[in-house]
């Protein structure tokens, strides 16, 4: 999953989230021409950025109550997601989350990486050389 569902305490973010995802919203947006959508969309980016430097890594984080409700609603005992830009892997419980590295921040720790799963069933997180995380 992407991940930013969780980001529960963002409520600007989860407010554009709803918008961006609202199928009225979305045929309006796909009906302008195609010069149109790009400058909203640069002006979105530009507006993620400025909003990045104002909002706390703790803001744009999972909320663990949704993280929770995720594993409970979904019955998983493991969770697979980027967004968040902190990559690791947390262990609440037993429950299992692993958070993807960032592609695009520049003060990510680690840059960009992929899991795979091993013909034990082990998960493993790799960096975008290929090294075992």
């Amino acid at each position: 999953m992407h991940g930013d569902a969780q980001c529960t305490d963002d409520v600007k973010y989860m407010v554009f989230r709803a918008q961006v995802r609202d199928r009225a919203w979305q045929r309006q947006f796909l009906a302008a021409p195609l010069a149109q959508r790009k400058a909203i969309i640069a002006g979105l980016r530009e507006g993620s950025r400025a909003a990045h430097g104002e909002k706390s890594y703790e803001i744009m984080d999972v909320t663990p109550n949704a993280v929770a409700a995720l594993h409970r609603d979904s019955g998983a005992d493991v969770v697979i997601h980027g967004h968040t830009h902190r990559p690791a892997l947390h262990d609440v419980g037993g429950q299992l989350r692993y958070v993807l590295p960032d592609w695009e921040l520049d003060d990510a720790p680690v840059r960009g990486g992929w899991i795979a799963i091993d013909p034990d069933g082990r998960i493993l997180r790799h960096d975008l050389d290929g090294r075992v995380l």
